[in-house]
């Protein structure tokens, strides 16, 4: 299976005009099995449809991220243990398949699906999507549709939250609107951080 995917990978590499050997077959990635957090090494996702795979540089941490993988405030991190490079617990349900984070980052394009435009390829991009999760590992595969072209003078690090807090922005004045107030009072700090990839 595993194999099968990177060979779709590498037919979308070579469609784009690109040697089929600057991928490696596997990648490190953060997986959540049962309430079980680690940096485990897995196979490369499989570029499908118009999807495009980001070599990740830098991604976003938000909220429901942490909340996600179980670690989101003192009572969770309280109850979060950690051995062997692994994190355990935390108050968020256990999930029934193995299954990666983030849902934001920002990266340069390497490989795109058979419906993709080449154009894409090595492109810097901003990326997010809340069906196939992933950001927070070497490579995120993302559809095209939801990346924006970073230009050249935004950073990695700038770019890496492009959707959930502007669309959680855009909701607020939405609903401060529908209700007639007359301003909104916002707090920073407990929102997001962006990590920059090694």
């Amino acid at each position: 299976m595993a194999t099968a995917r990177l060979s779709h990978t590498l037919r979308g590499l070579q469609r784009c005009g690109v040697a089929a050997d600057v991928l490696p077959a596997t990648m490190r990635a953060l997986i959540k099995e049962g309430d079980v957090v680690s940096v485990q090494e897995v196979p490369l996702p499989e570029c499908t449809g118009d999807d495009l795979l980001v070599r990740v540089e830098a991604a976003a941490l938000n909220p429901t991220d942490m909340a996600n993988i179980g670690v989101m405030g003192a009572a969770q991190a309280e109850a979060v243990t950690a051995e062997g490079g692994a994190l355990r617990g935390g108050i968020s349900r256990p999930v029934k398949a193995p299954r990666g984070f983030g849902g934001e980052g920002a990266g340069v394009v390497v490989a795109c699906g058979p419906d993709a435009d080449p154009g894409f390829m090595g492109k810097r991009v901003a990326a997010w999507s809340l069906l196939t999760q992933g950001s927070y590992a070497e490579y995120y595969k993302v559809p095209a549709s939801w990346t924006v072209e970073i230009p050249d003078d935004v950073s990695f690090v700038q770019a890496a939250g492009p959707a959930i807090n502007p669309i959680t922005a855009l909701g607020m004045i939405d609903e401060a609107k529908d209700g007639g107030h007359a301003c909104i009072v916002h707090t920073a700090a407990a929102s997001q951080c962006h990590l920059r990839g090694a």
